[in-house]
């Protein structure tokens, strides 16, 4: 559901080596996840797509501006630098597309046919995440679908509405900033209430910690920005 944490799980596997060293071990340093949040695309044309994959890869922006937007030029470069990045220099490339439920109607069959070409480009060396609050095979366009099934089916990851250790330190973190603890009974009041879900949770325990209130389910309700979570 929004406000899970889909999003901070993405970036920890960008930016924290701790995580990625603990599940990967030695594959860690050859690894590399790359954020992708849909939200940032100006549009959805072609050359929009290839001109925010090669960026993000970290192209040379002068010489993309000098292909002038043309799909063909941008696609080859794009494959070009893949290969270069999985091939010669033998890293594994993950694509972690954010709010991808979304914006997902709005992806041309070229995406999708351009990530079947990098997929077969890199062998074993390239996956994709799609990130999304509702099962894949119920919102794709069937057309898609049906030519390419094998990205949504299979491999789907759930993520738990609760999760004690994520909680446990969601709590550190906002006494930290607060200046303030929680007591044990608070604590449990709070997992009661949201139920553990990380965006409610959150702005509860903010909203206990700052403004001194008990954390019922009366005074919690009593806040704009609880109601709006």
């Amino acid at each position: 559901p929004p406000g899970g944490g889909k999003a901070t799980l993405l970036k920890l596997l960008v930016n924290n080596q701790s995580i990625r060293s603990y599940h990967l071990g030695e594959k860690a340093e050859t690894t590399y996840f790359l954020y992708l949040n849909l939200l940032e695309l100006p549009d959805f044309t072609e050359s929009s797509i290839y001109k925010f994959l090669l960026t993000s890869l970290r192209f040379n922006n002068k010489i993309i501006q000098q292909f002038n937007n043309d799909p063909v030029m941008l696609s080859q470069a794009l494959k070009d630098t893949a290969d270069i990045f999985t091939n010669k220099e033998e890293k594994t490339l993950v694509l972690l597309l954010d709010h991808f439920d979304e914006y997902q109607n709005h992806l041309t069959r070229a995406f999708f046919q351009m990530l079947r070409t990098l997929k077969s480009l890199a062998k074993y060396r390239f996956s994709v995440i799609f990130a999304s609050r509702r099962d894949l095979k119920d919102l794709v366009d069937q057309e898609i679908l049906k030519e390419f099934y094998d990205f949504f089916v299979d491999n789907t990851v759930y993520m738990k509405l609760f999760d004690p250790v994520s909680s446990s330190f969601l709590f550190e973190q906002v006494e930290k900033i607060a200046e303030a603890k929680l007591t044990q009974k608070e604590k449990d009041n709070l997992l009661t209430l949201t139920g553990g879900h990380t965006k409610l949770l959150k702005v509860c325990t903010e909203v206990v910690l700052q403004e001194k209130i008990s954390p019922t389910i009366e005074n919690l309700l009593q806040k704009h920005i609880v109601k709006a979570a």
